[in-house]
């Protein structure tokens, strides 16, 4: 899945589409849990999932590998 305004197709690790994989998982594990069942699988899936952070800058940047200041065309 290509991230918006991204036409990079070798884009490992989105920012953007992790974060929307580990909400989309979360969904189902809070309607789960409300009618008595517990869903540990999904809760480890979705907390596992790595989303990019750069510590040195205190942002997470769009995907592995994207530099500050980047052009990214649409």
């Amino acid at each position: 899945m290509l991230t918006p305004g991204t036409p990079n197709y070798l884009v490992d690790n989105s920012a953007f589409v992790n974060s929307l994989t580990s909400i989309a998982l979360a969904a189902p594990e809070e309607a789960f849990s409300k009618l008595g069942h517990l869903n540990t699988d999904l809760h480890s899936f979705a907390e596992n999932i790595y989303v990019p952070y750069d510590s040195v800058q205190n942002y997470h940047p769009q995907y592995d590998g994207y530099h500050s200041g980047r052009y990214i065309g649409l």
